[in-house]
């Protein structure tokens, strides 16, 4: 009887890891933190934004949790809004997204990200698995 009880247990627990590494996005995470170094909205696997500091801006929001980046006269931009604040490696957190796409302003009011990496800089590498959307903001001080 434990033997039984033993597998189901394991039985459980590889698929509650699977499930979390298809929602996290696993392998896929693990290449956009790769592939991606500087401040970037990737949806569906297209930029839809990459931050030029000679002609853009950064903005960070503690009080909102929002991350803001857009060119200088703010025809391309996303902004990212967090119902708590990524502030761990491994952290899950709720976001909402807004973003330029071929000159339309797109949105998700329902994404979940996974903290895939956070440097000293501030700089923090996020992606949704389930959403298809990495982004590489910055927590301004």
């Amino acid at each position: 009887m434990r033997k039984i009880y033993s597998i189901a247990a394991i039985a459980a627990l590889v698929l509650t890891a699977a499930s979390c590494n298809k929602e996290n996005g696993g392998a896929a995470a693990r290449q956009f933190v790769k592939n991606n170094s500087e401040v970037c909205l990737k949806v569906n696997g297209k930029m839809a934004y990459s931050f030029d500091p000679d002609h853009g801006q950064l903005g960070y929001n503690s009080s909102l949790n929002e991350f803001r980046a857009s060119n200088d006269d703010m025809s391309e931009f996303f902004i990212l809004t967090f119902k708590e604040a990524p502030a761990r490696e491994g952290q899950t957190v709720q976001a909402s997204a807004e973003w330029t796409s071929a000159g339309a302003v797109q949105s998700n009011n329902s994404i979940t990200f996974s903290v895939s990496k956070i440097e000293s800089d501030g700089t923090i590498w996020l992606y949704s698995g389930k959403s298809k959307i990495g982004a590489v903001v910055r927590k301004l001080q």
